[in-house]
This record gives C-alpha cells, sequence and structure tokens, in this order.
C-alpha cells in the first residue's frame, strides 16, 4: 500500500483509499488485522492524527472495525446487506439533495428496475411482504395523513415490492431509487385527487402480485411510472399555487418542445393535427378582462402595461393590437395560462420564473394599486412570450379552446357551456371500470359525471343563448345546488 505525496490530495483520503483498494483487491480479507497505527505512521511516512483520520473515514464506510484490549486494533468488517443499504442510501440522497444526479435520472432508474424486479416478485413474494403492500394501501387511505407520511408509506410500499424478488442484490441497487428518493417526494404536495390514482394504481400492482400475473404486475408499473413527475417548488408553493406551472417548468426534458395544459383542460381531438409552431409562442386567448384593474386617479391599460415592457426592455408597441381602440383591455397582450408551448421548456421557464419574481418583489411604481394575486402568472407570461418572438396568432384558431381541447376549469362550466362534443368525450373517457374506481374518489365527478348531476345541469341552459357573463352561469347553477369545485 502506497501514497503519493506529491499528490495534492489530502493524505488521509490518500491512505483510506489505499487501503479500501487493498480490501477490494483481495490482499486485505475479512476479519484480518490492519497494521497498529503506530505501523502505519511508518509504511506511509506521517503522523499519527492523519492515520487516525484515514481510520475515521474507512469506519464511516463500514470497511473496517475497531475493538479495544490486548488483541484489539482495527479489522477489516464482514459488510451485510442491511449497512450496504444504509450505505447506498445516504449516499444516493446526497447525490440527488446536491444536484449531481438529476430527479428525472433518479425516476428513470427506479421504474426501469422496478420493472426488471417484476416477473421475480410475481413468483417469489412472500405472505408477509404482500401483507405490508396491503397495510401500506390502507394507511394510504386513511383521512388526514400528510404528505410526509403518505411519501414514507409509498416508499414502504415500492421496498416491499422490490423484496419480494427474493435478491438481495436487486434490493440493494433499488435501495439508491427507492429510499434515496423521499426527501424530495417529500417536496410534492399531493392533491386527494393525485393519492386516489396512486392508491389505486397501487390495488392494482399488489392485485397482479397476489394473483402471481407478472404481466399484469409490468403494466401496472409501467402505468404508475407514467402519472406523476415530480418538482421542487422554490419560490411560490402553497402561498401562491399557479405558480407551480412556473416551476414545473424545470422538470421537463431540456431542448425538447413542450405544450402545456392545465389540469382542468379535456383533450377532445386529435392533438398530433396542431400546426405548433415551436419557435414562436403563444397561449390560450380564451380570456376576460381579469387584469389590470385601472384607478380613477392612477394609470389606465396603457400606462400599467407599458410600465412592465419598459421594466424588462421590451418593445411595447409591436405588441398592441392595432384592430381595437387606445384604452381597450383587447388592445393589450393578454392570455389565459390554460395552455402555452415553446421549443425548450428550460428557456421559456427561466424567462417565466425571472418575470414573475421581478414583477412581485419589485413592481413598477405605476402598480403600486394592482393585485397579484391570483394573477402573476397571466401578467408575466405575454411578457414571455412577446420576448422569446411570439405573439397573438401563431395558431389557426378553432383548435386548442376549440375542438382539440377544452379548458373547462370547473365540472359544473363544462356542463352549463361547453360544447356536446367536450361532454360526450368527458362521460366516455370516464366510463370504463378501471377509472370509475379512482374517478369516484373525486366528489365533482362521482356527482356530475356518475350521479348524473352534469346533464340536469346543462338542462338548465340554452346552449344557443347563453349569458354574456360567466357570473351568471355561475350564479344560476348555485342557485339550483349544481355548483360543485
Amino acid at each position: 500500500m502506497k501514497i503519493d505525496p506529491a499528490n495534492p490530495a489530502d493524505l488521509s483520503v490518500q491512505i483510506a483509499s489505499a487501503i479500501r483498494d487493498a480490501i477490494v483487491e483481495g490482499k486485505l480479507i475479512v476479519d484480518q488485522r490492519l497494521p497498529s497505527e503506530a505501523e502505519l505512521c511508518e509504511q506511509f511516512a506521517v503522523g499519527r492524527t492523519t492515520v487516525r483520520e484515514a481510520l475515521k473515514r474507512l469506519a464511516a464506510q463500514s470497511l473496517i472495525r475497531t475493538q479495544r484490549g490486548a488483541t484489539g486494533g482495527a479489522f477489516v468488517n464482514r459488510l451485510s446487506f442491511e449497512e450496504a443499504y444504509s450505505q447506498q442510501i445516504t449516499t444516493s440522497t446526497l447525490l440527488l439533495s446536491m444536484n449531481a444526479v438529476s430527479f428525472e435520472t433518479a425516476c428513470e432508474a427506479r421504474f426501469a428496475l422496478e420493472r426488471a424486479c417484476a416477473p421475480l416478485s410475481a413468483k417469489r413474494r412472500t405472505a408477509d411482504q404482500l401483507a405490508t403492500m396491503r397495510a401500506e394501501i390502507h394507511r394510504q387511505g386513511q383521512p388526514g395523513l400528510t404528505d410526509e407520511a403518505f411519501c414514507a408509506s409509498d416508499v414502504a410500499f415500492h421496498r416491499a415490492l422490490v423484496d419480494g424478488a427474493g435478491n438481495p442484490v436487486m434490493s440493494y441497487q433499488l435501495a439508491g431509487a427507492v429510499e434515496a428518493m423521499q426527501p424530495l417526494m417529500n417536496m410534492i404536495t399531493f392533491t386527494a385527487r393525485d393519492r386516489h390514482a396512486i392508491i389505486a394504481l397501487h390495488s392494482s400492482i399488489a392485485d397482479a402480485l397476489e394473483a402471481q400475473d407478472a404481466a399484469a404486475l409490468s403494466a401496472a408499473l409501467e402505468d404508475l411510472g407514467a402519472e406523476i413527475i415530480p418538482f421542487q417548488s422554490k419560490h411560490f408553493g402553497a402561498s401562491y399555487p399557479y405558480g407551480n406551472k412556473i416551476e414545473m417548468l424545470c422538470a421537463l426534458p431540456k431542448g425538447e418542445p413542450f405544450v402545456f395544459f392545465d389540469t382542468d383542460t379535456l383533450i377532445t381531438g386529435d392533438i398530433t393535427q396542431v400546426p405548433f409552431d415551436f419557435d414562436r409562442p403563444t397561449a390560450s386567448m380564451r380570456r376576460t378582462n381579469t387584469w389590470p384593474v385601472p384607478q380613477l386617479y392612477g394609470p389606465q391599460y396603457n400606462g400599467l402595461w407599458k410600465s412592465l415592457y419598459d421594466k424588462f426592455g421590451l418593445d411595447f408597441e409591436s405588441s398592441l393590437d392595432l384592430s381595437h381602440p387606445d384604452e381597450y383591455w383587447q388592445r393589450y397582450l393578454y392570455f389565459n395560462a390554460g395552455f402555452f408551448f415553446y421549443r425548450c421548456p428550460h428557456e421559456f421557464g427561466a424567462r417565466f420564473l425571472e418575470y414573475a419574481l421581478a414583477i412581485r418583489d419589485t413592481p413598477p411604481v405605476e402598480l403600486c394599486a394592482q393585485s397579484f394575486d391570483p394573477w402573476l402568472d397571466q401578467v408575466a407570461l405575454p411578457l414571455v412570450i412577446h420576448a422569446l418572438g411570439g405573439g397573438r396568432d401563431t395558431l389557426p384558431q378553432g383548435l386548442l379552446d376549440g375542438s382539440v381541447s377544452c379548458h373547462y376549469r370547473f365540472l359544473p362550466l363544462l356542463y352549463a357551456r361547453e360544447s356536446q362534443q367536450a361532454v360526450d368525450v368527458l362521460e366516455t373517457v370516464a366510463a370504463p371500470n378501471k377509472l370509475k374506481k379512482v374517478l369516484k374518489g373525486y366528489e365533482p365527478i362521482k356527482r356530475m359525471v356518475y350521479q348524473g348531476r352534469g346533464q340536469k345541469a346543462r338542462a338548465l341552459f340554452d346552449q344557443d343563448n347563453l349569458p354574456r357573463k360567466e357570473q351568471a352561469i355561475r350564479n344560476r347553477l348555485k342557485s339550483n345546488g349544481y355548483w360543485m369545485r
């Protein structure tokens, strides 16, 4: 065992590496006593403090153990899989938390390795492992369960699935991709609807495992793998949940074109037929004049919007729709954030985040009387799109927010005012029994779709003569007991 005194690396690190290499190569075997501290000092020509630091490093890695007494000293440790699990989890957690490994990469590894375990788990799982999975499913459905506890239960469920393969090497490999994800998974807010979907998929996995059906188990794991892409909310979180659409963009693959749809969107046609120009972004034009709200003695639409363009060094005049008169709200670039797209989510997201934070934290003085909650994302969005070379007219009309997609916002509004095509698509996709089991856990879908209240709400309105104002539609729904959110 040798070290290089001329190497700038810490000498204790070099000594620990030399001893570790000797153990791995079999030059030092299990239970063999290492040379004494004095002998190691002489061998490496270093002081006792340096040797002790090297031995501490090796002990921290469970490569050696120390014992006192006449026959004491440092000995090569017999490493167990349990100890290896702990080290693997610690190392992987650090790599993830320090962004040395992306969460996307870790998710890919986890799902790939779990699918590899599926055939063996279907064949070898024990009754105790299956019981553990059933117990965790029951726990996940308990009311009042915190997000952290739900995530911990998710980890326990998947650990039992992996251990069911009866292969300690696989269990060791998965330790870094299952348990190590828990701290990051705890940053996700699981809504009740998300939980119902996950619990249903967990139940499918457990059912397939109990039936020892490897194909069904693999299919259920595939479904679960496509359910959620987690991301960390660093700037908005619960205080401004609409900011999730801004921060989630960094979780998408860099450099790949994307289309964002709000969760309250129904795809009603063939989305592949939409001629997206990913170099020229746009967003939903299905909006009303919600922001800004000009004050009597303050700046009006022109002054308010221009202050934002000036703040970010953007050309204001080229953003205007000159077919509308000055100070009319539609003259100014304004979108609904129900959908938007671009060639790179990271580029779009970075600009979106920059503008949103700057507007929130240091708004122009002209906006001192304006509220940004809940409109912040819609205030920043037109600025982002204009800065990236997009605008109002980069998509043909009538496709998104038309024949291909429906941004309905709330189910009672869908039934009250959307096209018959949208209603038919909703009820068709919600009909399969596999989905009913999940969707019935969400009260608005249960009542509006499955109990027929949606069709009764629709009968309140003449689809050829709807009220012009959304508030009038809401009021009629509420007065008849059909409003839910």
